[in-house]
């Protein structure tokens, strides 16, 4: 059950400070890949 509980709440985090550190990292602007797939219509 511990194992089960540390990963429902354990990759979900790590996936979230992931994230901050990347939007410290760049800035306002938005990496070149992501850029390109957020002017591509939808």
């Amino acid at each position: 059950m511990l194992r089960e509980l540390v990963q429902a709440i354990g990759i979900p985090l790590a996936l979230l400070l992931l994230a901050v550190l990347a939007l410290e990292h760049w800035g306002d602007r938005l990496p070149p890949w992501l850029q390109r797939l957020a002017e591509r219509p939808a």
